[in-house]
C-alpha cells in the first residue's frame, strides 16, 4: 500500500524545458559567452542532470574554458531570468501530474517534491501553480551534496516522511531522474516531457505514452489503475 507520491524534477510538475533554454541563452548572451543552446544541444544536455553540471561538461569539451565562479554566475543569472519567464508565461501544472496529485490529495497520500533545482525556481513554481502547501516535503538543489541521478534526494525525502522505499511511487520525466529514484528503491512511472520524449525510460515500472490526449491524462482512473498494476507487478 502507497503512502506517498513523489513528483520529481520541475518538468515533471510543469513544461518549463523551453524556459529554460531561453533563459541560459539569455544568460550567456548577457556574460558576454558565445555559446547559443539550440533545441538539439539543449535535447542532448539534459541527459545530463543539473545546469551547472551541463556547463562543465562544455567547458571541459571546448575550447572555451569557464572558471567554477564564471560558471555559478552564468546559473545564477539563469536563475533570476528563468523565475521571471516563468511568472510571465505561468505554466500550467502538466495533466497527468494534475491527475495525480489530485488523486494524492483524495486518498491522504503524502505528496513530496525532489528535484535537484534550486529553491528560488521551485518557490517561484510553486506559487505560479499555487501548490505552495501541498507538499508534506520538498528537497532541492540546497539539501543536497549529490545532484541525481544519485538517490541522496529520494533518501532524504523518505525519511522525512518516515517511510520505507515501497511505500512511495515516484514521476518523473529523464533518465538520470528515473535512475535516481530507482536506486533509492522507489518504483516510477515515467512521463517524458517536451525535450526528453527521446530518453529510456526502460527503468520505468510504467511508462505514460506521449500519445495520450489531455482528456485521457485527466482521467482519474488512470492513476488508479496504474498504480494497481505496478503493485502487482
Amino acid at each position: 500500500m502507497y503512502k506517498a507520491i513523489f513528483i520529481g524534477s520541475i518538468g515533471t510538475l510543469v513544461e518549463t524545458s523551453e524556459l529554460q533554454r531561453e533563459a541560459y541563452n539569455q544568460a550567456m548572451s548577457q556574460l558576454g559567452i558565445d555559446w547559443h543552446w539550440d533545441l538539439s544541444t539543449y535535447r542532448a544536455l539534459l541527459e545530463i542532470n543539473g545546469g551547472k553540471k551541463r556547463l562543465e561538461m562544455l567547458s571541459d569539451a571546448t575550447d572555451r574554458k569557464l572558471t567554477p565562479e564564471k560558471i555559478e554566475q552564468i546559473h545564477q543569472l539563469k536563475t533570476t531570468i528563468a523565475c521571471k519567464l516563468i511568472q510571465e508565461k505561468k505554466p500550467s501544472i502538466r495533466p497527468f501530474t494534475k491527475n495525480i496529485i489530485d488523486y494524492a490529495q483524495t486518498h491522504d497520500l503524502f505528496l513530496g517534491l525532489v528535484t535537484s533545482t534550486s529553491k528560488t525556481n521551485v518557490d517561484t513554481l510553486l506559487q505560479i501553480t499555487g501548490l505552495e502547501s501541498s507538499f508534506k516535503t520538498i528537497i532541492t538543489q540546497e539539501n543536497l551534496t549529490e545532484s541525481k541521478p544519485s538517490p541522496q534526494g529520494y533518501q532524504k525525502a523518505l525519511s522525512n516522511l518516515s517511510i520505507k522505499a515501497h511505500e512511495a511511487i515516484a514521476l518523473e520525466d529523464s533518465f538520470q531522474s528515473i535512475l535516481a529514484a530507482t536506486r533509492a528503491g522507489v518504483k516510477v512511472i515515467g512521463y517524458g516531457g517536451a525535450n526528453t520524449q527521446t530518453h529510456v525510460f526502460d527503468f520505468c515500472d510504467y511508462y505514460i505514452s506521449p500519445t495520450l490526449d489531455d482528456s485521457q491524462l485527466r482521467d482519474h482512473e488512470l492513476v488508479a489503475d496504474i498504480l494497481k498494476k505496478i503493485e502487482n507487478n
